[in-house]
């Protein structure tokens, strides 16, 4: 069986894309309404609802934790700590989640963000040596390197240029 071939996009789509990004992060321009996602599909998707705070509910085991995809695959978080990122070569260290699939434009970097298991519920940091080169956003807010932000269920992640949602099983 051949080897499956990625998606052909066009590169100057995102350039663009990501351009409109860092200028909207930067305060250049407003927001578009809608996601980057909406932008590289030109569809567009419902907001979500707004989600309560984390700590109005109990902590739950990473285990019952995931994070959604655009097209809704489930990416189970397992352990005290999963490593975000995408997939180096056959013999490096692999993330605990590989986003290389949903990342055709590769703006996720091989090793870009953790999320913890805390006493007090679920942390996200950016990783800081080395930072990555693209923004990770939770529910529109950049979170700079080295500094751990908190998930509520039902936060949207940005990582690159790939769109999560953060959830716990019920």
């Amino acid at each position: 069986m051949p080897p499956r071939k990625r998606q052909s996009v066009n590169p100057e789509l995102g350039k663009q894309l990501f351009q409109n990004v860092l200028d909207s992060l930067q305060g250049k321009v407003a927001p578009r309404e809608g996601s980057a996602l909406d932008i590289l599909i030109g569809g567009h998707q419902q907001a979500p609802e707004e989600a309560p705070p984390a700590a109005e509910s109990p902590p739950r085991p990473i285990g019952h934790a995931f994070l959604l995809t655009a097209d809704g695959e489930r990416l189970p978080l397992a352990g005290d700590q999963a490593i975000i990122g995408r997939r180096a070569n056959r013999k490096g260290p692999q993330p605990d989640l590989d986003l290389s699939p949903y990342d055709p434009l590769l703006t996720v970097s091989r090793r870009h963000a953790v999320v913890d298991r805390t006493a007090k519920g679920y942390l996200l940091t950016v990783e800081s040596d080395p930072p990555p080169t693209n923004p990770v956003l939770i529910d529109g807010e950049s979170v700079p390197p080295g500094e751990a932000r908190p998930l509520a269920a039902g936060a949207h992640i940005q990582v690159g240029l790939v769109e999560l949602r953060f959830d716990l099983e019920s």
